[in-house]
């Protein structure tokens, strides 16, 4: 999410400043432009730049304080599924090979596989 912020914030930041709130370009340095425009174009600057924040971090308010409301229920379900895959699990006996010859203390299988860290 921020990272797009990264891309997006400094074009939105450059158009909202020139087309919106009145951002002069000038090809003089900033110690020698003229105060006013200087003033003017700080002004844009700020401006565009205070929306450019608060519209996203608004928007990531609002679904914070939404999933807030929905992080009990989700969590239930969540619990409420992780049962019912363990008791389907349960139900239904996956074949393996359990004998004492290829346990884990004794057997052929066992040596070959190496030792158990």
């Amino acid at each position: 999410v921020f990272a797009s912020g990264n891309a997006l914030g400094p074009i939105t930041v450059g158009y909202l400043s020139q087309t919106v709130y009145g951002y002069r370009m000038s090809d003089d340095q900033v110690i020698d432009m003229n105060p006013a425009l200087r003033a003017r174009n700080a002004e844009a600057l700020g401006q565009s730049l205070l929306f450019a924040c608060i519209v996203p971090y608004t928007i990531c308010s609002v679904l914070f304080t939404l999933m807030y409301f929905t992080y009990r229920g989700d969590c239930r379900d969540a619990a409420t599924e992780d049962l019912s895959e363990e008791s389907d699990s349960a139900a239904i006996a996956e074949p393996h090979e359990s004998t004492h010859l290829l346990s884990i203390r004794g057997g052929a299988a066992a040596r070959r596989a190496g030792p158990v860290y």
